[in-house]
Order: C-alpha cells, then sequence, then structure tokens
C-alpha cells in the first residue's frame, strides 16, 4: 500500500494579496541576494535582461529625451531613470551602457540623466555599488542607487547623491523600468461570473515540513487551494481600481482574472515623484486585451528555484493610465514571448511623437520578441553557421555574451582557414561582447573563451590580458597558465613565461606541452646568453 504524502497547511481563507506566498517570496530575495541568479539561482533574467531588449529600450528613451528637449527646451535638470526590482543588475548595465554610447553618439543637446538601480533586497544594492562595471557611471553622476520596496511612499533617497525623490521634487518626467517586476509582487485575485465579484480566498498548503525547509525548497512544494466569497463593491480606496472592477464585472462572462494592485499603487504614487508624470517601459508574461482576459480558470503558480512569477494583467494597468489621462502603447503584431509595452503617464502625451516612433520602429516593427523567435530557429543551425553568418548573427544580437558561449565552439571549428576580413570582424566582434558583458559569478568564463580565438588569431598581447582576466574570476588551472606562458613567451616576456610554465609543470610534472614548452624556453634563453 502507497501511504499518503503528508501535507502542511501553512495559513487557510487569506486573500489572495495577503497570502504567505508573498512573505516567502520576499525572503528567499532578501536571503539569496545576488545568488538568486547566478550559477547557485534559477531565476529566469535572461530574456528580460539582454542587450537586444536594453537596445529597444535604450532606442525609446533616447526618442522621448528628443521629445522633451522639443517640449521644453529651456528646462535643463537631468531625467531620472528608475529601475525597478533590478535584481542582478545585468539589465541596468546592458542598458546604461547602450544609451549613454547612443546618447553621445548623437552630439545633440539633450537633458543629462541619472539612473538609478533599485531592488528590495539591500545586498543587492551593495553588490551593484561595488561592481567594476558600474564605477565608471558612478565618477560620471550617471548611476545611482536606491533600496526601494514597491509598497513603499516615504520617499527614495539615493546612496551616492545623497538626494531624496519625493513630491514634486523632479521637473522632468521620471522614466520608469519595470521587467519582470510586476509578475513578482502583490496582487489581488478575483472571479468574476454573470455580473458578480468574487474573492478568491486563498488556502495555502505544503507538501513538505515548512519548519525545516529552506525556502527555494519550500515554493516549490506549495499548493494553492481557493473557497469563494462574493465581494461587496466599491473594493477599494482608488476609483481608478474600482473603475476597472466595473469593467470587469459588466464584460466578463466568466473567468478567474489577477488585479495588479500592489503594482498601480506603486505607478500610483511614483508619478507623484515628478511635476511631469512618468514614462513606464515594461516587459512581462501578461495580456493586455480584455478578450483574453475571458474563460480564464484558476492557474497554479510558475516557480522558479525560489521563487515563483504570476501572468500580469496589463490591460487593468493600461486601463488606470488611460483613466488619469495617458496613453499605453501595446504590441501591434502577436507575441509569442514577453510583452514589450509602454505606458505614457503624461498630459498631452500626444506630443511625445519622437518616443511613438521610437516604439513602433524597435518593438513593432522588430523587436526582441521578433528576435528571441528567429533565436529559436537559428539555436537549431549553429553546426551549419560559417563565420560570416555567426558575426551577423552577433551583431543582431547587439554582442550578446550568452549567444557567443554557445557559438564558440564553432567559431573554433572555422579558424584555421578564416580569411583575413572574417579575422577583421571577429577581432572587432569579441571585444565588443567584452565591453558589454556583465559577470554575476557564472560557471562559463567569457574571458578565457575570448582568450582562445585571440591566442588562434595571433593576438597574443591581448590574449595574455583575457586569461589574466579570466584567473581574477575563476579557479586557476592548469590549461589557463599554460596558454599564458605560451602568450608571455610570444610577446617577449621571458622572465614570466617561465615563470608560468615553471608552475605548470610544478602542478602536472609530465604534462607533455609544458615540457616542450620548458625545452623551448630553455634553448632561447642559451641562444641570447651565447649572443
Amino acid at each position: 500500500m502507497l501511504k499518503r504524502k503528508k501535507r502542511y497547511t501553512l495559513e487557510k481563507d487569506v486573500p489572495f494579496a495577503k497570502s504567505v506566498i508573498w512573505d516567502i517570496q520576499r525572503s528567499y530575495y532578501a536571503d539569496s541576494g545576488i545568488n538568486a541568479w547566478n550559477k547557485s539561482g534559477t531565476v529566469p533574467h535572461y530574456v528580460s535582461s539582454n542587450p537586444t531588449v536594453a537596445y529597444s529600450y535604450a532606442e525609446i528613451a533616447l526618442g522621448f529625451f528628443r521629445d522633451r528637449s522639443k517640449i521644453s527646451p529651456d528646462n535643463t535638470d537631468p531625467i531620472y531613470f528608475l529601475e525597478l526590482g533590478a535584481g542582478s543588475g545585468r539589465f541596468a548595465y546592458h542598458f546604461i551602457k547602450q544609451f549613454s554610447d547612443l546618447y553621445d553618439q548623437l552630439g545633440i543637446k539633450l537633458p543629462s540623466f541619472c539612473y538609478v538601480i533599485t531592488d528590495l533586497s539591500p545586498h543587492n544594492v551593495e553588490y551593484w555599488k561595488n561592481h567594476p562595471r558600474f564605477q565608471p557611471y558612478i565618477t560620471s553622476g550617471r548611476i545611482d542607487f536606491a533600496q526601494f520596496d514597491a509598497t513603499s511612499t516615504d520617499g527614495i533617497t539615493l546612496d551616492i547623491s545623497g538626494k531624496t525623490l519625493h513630491r514634486d521634487s523632479l521637473t522632468q518626467p521620471l522614466i520608469v523600468i519595470g521587467n519582470y517586476f510586476f509578475d513578482s509582487i502583490e496582487q489581488e485575485f478575483l472571479y468574476f461570473r454573470k455580473g458578480r465579484v468574487y474573492d478568491c480566498m486563498t488556502t495555502t498548503i505544503s507538501t513538505i515540513n515548512p519548519k525545516r525547509a529552506e525556502t527555494k525548497d519550500l515554493i516549490k512544494a506549495l499548493e494553492l487551494e481557493y473557497n469563494y466569497t462574493s465581494r461587496k463593491l466599491p473594493l477599494y480606496d482608488m476609483p481608478e481600481l474600482n473603475h476597472i472592477i466595473s469593467t470587469y464585472q459588466a464584460e466578463i462572462a466568466n473567468s478567474h482574472i489577477y488585479i495588479p494592485t500592489a503594482g498601480i499603487r506603486c505607478l500610483d504614487y511614483l508619478r507623484t515623484l515628478s511635476q511631469k508624470g512618468l514614462l513606464l517601459l515594461t516587459a512581462d508574461k501578461s495580456q493586455h486585451k480584455l478578450v483574453d482576459l475571458d474563460k480564464r480558470g484558476a492557474s497554479k503558480l510558475v516557480t522558479h528555484g525560489g521563487s515563483f512569477s504570476l501572468t500580469v494583467n496589463y490591460h487593468a494597468i493600461g486601463q488606470y493610465v488611460e483613466q488619469i489621462g495617458g496613453a499605453c502603447l501595446f504590441p501591434e503584431q502577436p507575441y509569442y514571448g514577453l510583452n514589450h509595452s509602454v505606458f505614457l503617464l503624461l498630459s498631452q502625451s500626444q506630443q511625445y511623437t519622437e518616443t511613438y516612433f521610437a516604439y513602433s520602429r524597435f518593438i513593432n516593427q522588430f523587436g526582441p520578441d521578433d528576435f528571441f523567435s528567429i533565436k529559436k530557429h537559428i539555436d537549431q543551425s549553429y553546426p551549419l553557421m560559417s563565420i560570416r553568418h555567426i558575426l551577423g548573427y552577433l551583431r543582431m544580437s547587439h554582442y550578446d555574451s550568452h549567444l557567443f558561449l554557445a557559438l564558440a565552439e564553432y567559431i573554433h571549428e572555422q579558424l584555421e582557414d578564416i580569411s583575413p576580413k572574417d579575422r577583421e570582424g571577429l577581432y572587432k566582434t569579441v571585444h565588443n561582447i567584452w565591453d558589454l558583458y556583465y559577470f554575476i559569478g557564472e560557471e562559463k568564463d567569457l574571458a578565457f573563451e575570448i582568450g582562445m580565438i585571440l591566442y588562434e588569431l595571433d593576438f597574443y598581447g591581448e590574449a595574455l590580458a583575457f586569461f589574466q582576466q579570466s584567473i581574477t574570476t575563476h579557479d586557476v588551472d592548469i590549461a589557463t597558465l599554460f596558454n599564458m606562458a605560451v602568450c608571455s613567451l610570444q610577446v617577449g616576456d621571458i622572465k614570466q613565461a617561465t615563470q608560468l610554465v615553471t608552475q605548470v609543470l610544478a602542478d602536472n610534472p609530465s604534462y607533455e606541452p609544458a615540457i616542450d614548452l620548458s625545452q623551448r624556453i630553455e634553448a632561447i634563453v642559451d641562444e641570447l646568453n651565447k649572443g
């Protein structure tokens, strides 16, 4: 006989937005810090934190800056960016690098800017402040940091400048970026049927003992059950939220719907920080059409290690934005991954023509979702790709290190017969990839892979620099030390070559390539001594 699995009830019949699951998730992020995203974590972030998404956002933001220079040419105050739930900080680096490059190359008078990276976890804030990639932007004043809770309305104090963003403190609109943010903060869960509204009262059950489980294991063991309680209208103290409920009450026949109450309240607060409102750039698993919200059952939690996410109701956010006089930009084409949308919580939003044009060009005409549809096909074709195809693909990805690492073995296979033109193109490409790379502790060693390619292309001095970079972030191994010894010899540093090959042989006296290299060095030294 099979024994019945023990189940532990964590709570019974509470409103979904007040469920213990939100506390568990907060604990996971607070305890894990950067480990939630690096080699020991499983929180997905690549699809929303890659160079392609960052470039599209950078172009839209640059359009917004051009609009501001036309709408308010005499306002020289800076425009502040505020990234919500920035996590690893990888998107922030991809964005600030590409936006700064575009901004500086444009060569026209635009407002200055400061990109503020925020997260709930103070561990993440400290990590960003010390990350080597951010140091030049800290020095220039283009980046700042803050701990921020989406439910807070106490002002946002910046760590570097000490400035506090509070009500009406900004004279330029605030630009808010929220990728994979609204799916991870509190939402209401309501059931609509025949004009009536019910609260999905939530019972949370664990299949493992919660007192003995680690947070990352507990999330995966949770099961949710619902009882339905009729709700009296109005539900909220915000008229905009009550209007959204009235719309669903009238238009939805039978469906379970998430209401992003915490997200909408957060936006309602953030827009008060500026006298001019805000622009929101966001990407998430989401729906923005009313028809797609109907006839939906009670969905389960989608878990990622110690975290979970929900589908976001962008239709509700759009309803809120339109009620306060703003405008929404949604994808015009079907999308298969994330919904990349822009919300203009601004008066006279129709004046922002450059912003509209940039969204049309870099999201609707060909955007990140299109690129990732193509990527899934190209992933199957790596063995068939020539160097020329690979270089074009990496440029199209805006020099994505993730894709480069997946293609590295196919690049190595073609280096023996590489043409001078492709050699030049590959040399430039690997440097561009490195410039856009943001290390968070991954096991894959990008510096080593680039060093190997430069080594095989006979750029020994630069290869040596990448091998040296490799041993600062990854374990020192014989292959790296041997390659450094060869490169040192090729650039004429016999002393360093001798030291390195001696170190290799001390670890592995029978390593034949090192024995041969040692004998070669001895012969060179003998010739020099004779001379």
